[in-house]
């Protein structure tokens, strides 16, 4: 069985790419993979309806598991826009169309980001759990008092599943309730608004993209409508299918 989707294709060449600057080819490929990334994170989380299934241990390792995703979206959305800025030691260019892109789109869409709840928050975590860890941020995590730290946890090698939530018990710690709880009804809640923050992470990321793609990219490529035709197996329906918790392996005859 297959389905029918409907695609816009766009054919780029290397020819096409040479028309870019060297700044801007980087930034193109930066936009992309993070667009890549963020959308293979926020397919798996578009999945089930996220209601608890009555079972504590496994609501606290499937919040355990939501926390994750929704923490990298985050976190890559606040890295972007940061490279987007063309400022620090590692971002700055001389490309004067890329520094006018900044200007006239990125500024403005970054100011609004600053000013929402959750950016702090994003940030701090992107600074010290993000892309690269601080261990002396972990250490003291790890020696607040009055942190519940008990916990269980989850390995089965046949459907290789694993569940050690103590990472997100400490990130709870610095983000969640005084005492550092990491409960179920806490981590919803906390859920709930970096959701919130993230969808506006994601309007303003994908304006940026399609400025971005309007001003270097589509002039110097062709389009074409299209659609292929996917195996069934390839298509889920939203809050049709379970969150991911457990991925069993193909049977075979």
């Amino acid at each position: 069985m297959t389905k029918d989707i409907k695609l816009v294709r766009y054919d780029i060449s290397e020819r096409d790419l040479t028309k870019l600057s060297t700044d801007q080819k980087a930034m193109f490929a930066i936009l992309c993979l993070v667009l890549s990334e963020v959308e293979a994170l926020r397919k798996v989380l578009a999945l089930g309806s996220g209601r608890p299934s009555g079972l504590t241990e496994l609501d606290q390792a499937e919040i355990s598991q939501r926390t994750v995703f929704i923490r990298l979206i985050s976190m890559k959305l606040i890295e972007v826009f940061k490279t987007l800025m063309l400022d620090g030691k590692y971002n700055q260019s001389t490309d004067v169309e890329l520094n006018s892109f900044k200007d006239d789109h990125v500024k403005s869409e970054f100011n609004k980001l600053k000013k929402l709840p959750g950016y702090r928050e994003a940030l701090d975590q992107r600074k010290m759990m993000g892309f690269h860890f601080d261990l002396r941020h972990f250490r003291a995590l790890s020696e607040l008092p009055d942190v519940h730290q008990n916990h269980s946890a989850f390995v089965n090698g046949d459907i290789a599943f694993s569940a050690f939530p103590y990472g997100e018990i400490l990130v709870a710690a610095a983000y969640g309730r005084d005492q550092g709880e990491f409960e179920h009804s806490e981590a919803v809640k906390k859920i709930e608004q970096q959701t919130a923050f993230i969808q506006s992470q994601m309007q303003a990321f994908t304006k940026l993209f399609q400025a971005f793609f309007d001003k270097f990219i589509e002039p110097i490529v062709s389009s074409s409508d299209g659609k292929i035709r996917a195996p069934a197996s390839l298509v889920c329906r939203r809050y049709a299918d379970p969150f991911p918790l457990f991925v069993l392996e193909e049977e075979t005859s």
